[in-house]
Order: C-alpha cells, then sequence, then structure tokens
C-alpha cells in the first residue's frame, strides 16, 4: 500500500463474483525532529551537535570550536515521510559549544628583590584543562622592575578567541611589590687607633 488513499477489492468466496470494495489510508511515517546534543564544552576535538538518523540527512551538525551553531536536517523520502510536529520541509537545529572553564590563582615571582630584572609571576591553574598547547599567560600592569610605592599588579590572560572563559567571568590577578637590595657595606684597614685627640679619617675601601 502508498502513502495515501487506496481501493482494496475483496472476494467474499472463492469463485464467486461477489466482492466488497473499501478504502484504506495510508499515512506518512512521523520522523521526530532531531534535538541538540546538550552539554558540549571545548576539547580541542570535532563534536557532534546533532545525532544523525534512519530517516534523514544531516549538514553542519559537528563543530571543534566554542560556538554557536545551525544544523539542518533533510527528510530523505518526503513522498512517504514527515516531520512529527507536520510538514516536509528541511529543519534546523540550533545547537553549542560551550567554553572549557578555568580557574587558578596568580603566584608570586620566586625573588621580588630589586635585581634591574622584570619580575615575572605564574598561573596556577587548579580547575580546567588547556588543550592543543594554549596556555594562561600573565599581564603585567605598573612596574614590575624597580621599587616604587605602588608595586605592580600581574593578571591572568586567557588564550586567544572564545574556547575558554575563567570560572567566574574575572580573570585572576595579584599585586606586588619590589623591595630594596639591601646594600652591605664593608670597610678595609686597621680600625684600630690609640685617641690622639684627632678624627680618624682612614678608610682605604668601602663597597
Amino acid at each position: 500500500l502508498l502513502v495515501g488513499n487506496n481501493t482494496v477489492t475483496v472476494s467474499l468466496k472463492a469463485g464467486s463474483t461477489a466482492s466488497t470494495t473499501f478504502k484504506i489510508e495510508v499515512a506518512k511515517l512521523a520522523v521526530d525532529v532531531p534535538t541538540e546534543v546538550a552539554g558540549l564544552v571545548y576539547n580541542g576535538e570535532k563534536q557532534k551537535g546533532v545525532d544523525e538518523g534512519e530517516h534523514y540527512w544531516l549538514s553542519d551538525n559537528t563543530g571543534t570550536y566554542a560556538a554557536n551553531y545551525t544544523a539542518t536536517a533533510e527528510l530523505k523520502d518526503k513522498d512517504n515521510t514527515e516531520w512529527s510536529t507536520g510538514g516536509t520541509d528541511n529543519v534546523t537545529i540550533p545547537w553549542s559549544i560551550a567554553p572549557m572553564t578555568l580557574d587558578g590563582t596568580v603566584l608570586a615571582p620566586t625573588d621580588l628583590t630589586y635585581d634591574g630584572n622584570a619580575k615575572e609571576a605564574t598561573f596556577n591553574r587548579t580547575s580546567g584543562e588547556l588543550f592543543n598547547g594554549d596556555a594562561v599567560t600573565i599581564e603585567y600592569s605598573g612596574d614590575n622592575v624597580n621599587v616604587t610605592e605602588a608595586g605592580f599588579t600581574a593578571t591572568a590572560v586567557l588564550p586567544s578567541g572564545d574556547n575558554y572563559a575563567w570560572a567566574d567571568d574575572t580573570a585572576p590577578s595579584a599585586s606586588f611589590t619590589v623591595t630594596p637590595k639591601p646594600v652591605v657595606i664593608g670597610v678595609t684597614g686597621d680600625l684600630s687607633k690609640t685617641y690622639d685627640g684627632h678624627a680618624v679619617d682612614r678608610v682605604d675601601r668601602c663597597g
């Protein structure tokens, strides 16, 4: 039987010319509209946002980067199938890959004593993952070389693009101050003298 109205004739008895005719209506097969795969998070690999089905083709249902996507589903046999929501036109299915959420703290440079070099903080990741060689970098504001009253602030910076996000939407940061380098003065020479009423003015070297 085909989809639509079908006329069926049934003989009442073998060899008899008596028969009856009735109609049977065959409905199209109802196909559920595909839905998005929920909970996708960026992992550096291609992911499927809408699953394939027996009765339809899909396009734009895979992606790699954190973003919003739109897949299109098309019925393979529009004569005999239709969407469960009605109709046979192509349908679109929005889906998405969420950014990987990172969290952590900015750690102080190993030595904050002034030495003429820039002081470099480090980032300690406490949650989330990084993929394909991506790394969190540190951005500085203020003076991280010289001794200043204001000091400097080190702020963690996500890899470029939209594949990562901070857990609370705020980049971890910390403030530090470069401390003065202690100066040790050494004096050489004969530091002993018998009092004779004159000032002592002999110093061979100090440094």
